[in-house]
């Protein structure tokens, strides 16, 4: 499976709304959603030819406020990969950026 079929995936397992890299300004949820993208690859190789492609993915959660339960639901859909997590809060939008940086290998 490639690695963006995970990430699917595993977005579809949260329950909650996303797309690859923006929804448009006509399909934006009010409440909470998600968006990631493809950041670049940390591949392997052997004899100058890449053996293991491994593919790092960006995912965002925006929420109006601060939200554990969404936060939780993500986290268990993730539950299969290593993640590292950041926060920030944006005022100019005022919602929450949650950001989840995962590393998934195509098989």
């Amino acid at each position: 499976m490639k690695a963006i079929e995970k990430v699917n995936s595993m977005l579809e397992a949260s329950g909650l709304p996303f797309r690859y890299r923006a929804f448009s300004d006509e399909t934006v949820p009010d409440d909470r959603y998600c968006v990631y993208q493809f950041l670049y690859s940390e591949n392997m190789a052997a004899d100058g030819n890449v053996y293991k492609i491994i593919s790092k993915f960006q995912i965002d959660m925006f929420t109006k406020t601060k939200d554990i339960e969404a936060e939780e639901q993500l986290e268990a859909a993730l539950s299969s990969v290593y993640w590292e997590k950041e926060e920030e809060y944006i005022d100019d939008q005022a919602c929450y950026r949650i950001t989840y940086l995962i590393s998934l290998e195509d098989s």
